[in-house]
């Protein structure tokens, strides 16, 4: 037990790391769900999610090569539920979207601005 809890706090430690490890870049590998726009659309409807606002022209980049995807953006929201949905789509010029953010608690920014 002894040798368990140790093994613990030094993976906990390792977690943690020190501040300065925390802030250094990162580069973050994800996996984005990509089908037709209109299959893709199903799922932030299904949620009561409707179109908030688009950008007409923005970046992707492939973990593996640096490779940039460029294509529009959907953010959608169910402004009415108590859970607040919301997704990111990224949508490219073939037709194919990709599922970037998904989640609940969607908001207005009403802190200060960021300089």
């Amino acid at each position: 037990m002894a040798k368990l809890t140790a093994a613990l706090l030094v993976c906990f430690a390792a977690l943690v790391g020190s501040a300065e490890a925390q802030q250094q870049d990162r580069l973050m590998m994800t996996r984005a769900p990509c089908a037709p726009f209109a299959t893709m659309i199903k799922t932030a409807t299904k949620y009561g999610e409707q179109p908030l606002f688009i950008g007409s022209s923005g970046s992707t980049f492939d973990a593996r090569s640096g490779r940039e995807y460029v294509g529009g953006m959907f953010f959608l929201v169910n402004q009415e539920s108590e859970k607040r949905s919301w997704t990111m789509f990224q949508i490219f010029e073939d037709g194919m979207a990709c599922m970037l953010f998904n989640g609940y608690g969607f908001q207005p920014y009403s802190g200060d601005e960021i300089k």
